[in-house]
């Protein structure tokens, strides 16, 4: 039986990008502002940490992002652009740093 193995590989860019649709969406909790860095950190809770300025206050939040949040964003982010993702797939988390 044949297997098809397809890798969607979000830059940290893209993934900054793909943040203010998701969080229309959902009921996540992430500051409002402008994002500063997104850096991947990848260990067993966090699979990256963004730092937002408030354009209000000028405070910097440093935020954790756990895999399942960075996996939902990048879900939606298909779901918005027409990305097709099957029904059927096996889905796991791997972030990498381009």
């Amino acid at each position: 039986m044949p297997i098809e193995i397809r890798r969607l590989i979000f830059s940290n860019d893209k993934l900054v990008e793909a943040l203010p649709a998701y969080r229309a969406t959902s009921n996540e909790k992430i500051p409002e502002g402008k994002v500063g860095t997104c850096t991947v950190v990848n260990d067993r809770k966090t699979a990256g940490t963004l730092e937002i300025e408030n354009q209000f206050s000028q405070e910097v939040y440093q935020v954790n992002l756990g895999h399942e949040f960075v996996g939902a964003v990048r879900l939606e982010f298909c779901f918005e652009t027409d990305i097709p993702i099957p029904q059927n797939s096996c889905r796991s988390e791997a972030i990498t740093s381009p």
